[in-house]
C-alpha cells in the first residue's frame, strides 16, 4: 500500500509512520475533537480512556496552520 502511494506521489521516503502523522494533523487541522482523533489514531491510556497527549504530538501545528490562524483573526 504505502509503495503504491510512493509512486503516485513522489515523495521517495513516504513511510507509514509518516500517513499516519498525515492523518493525525488533517483530522486536528479540520477541527476535530481531539478525544475523537486520539480514539480513530488507537491512543489509549492503561485504563482505556483516549490519550490526548500522545496524540498531539502527531498533531504539532506546522508553520502553515500556525500562518492560517493569524490570518483568521479579524482585525478592524
Amino acid at each position: 500500500m504505502v509503495e503504491r502511494y510512493r509512486e503516485r506521489t513522489r515523495i521517495e521516503h513516504l513511510s507509514p509512520h509518516m500517513l499516519r502523522h498525515t492523518f493525525g494533523h488533517d483530522l486536528t487541522v479540520a477541527r476535530n475533537d481531539l478525544q475523537q482523533v486520539a480514539t480513530l489514531m488507537g491512543h489509549f491510556k492503561s485504563d482505556g480512556t483516549p490519550n490526548i497527549e500522545m496524540t498531539m504530538i502527531y498533531t504539532t501545528p506546522g508553520v502553515e496552520d500556525l500562518e492560517a490562524a493569524v490570518e483568521s483573526i479579524s482585525w478592524t
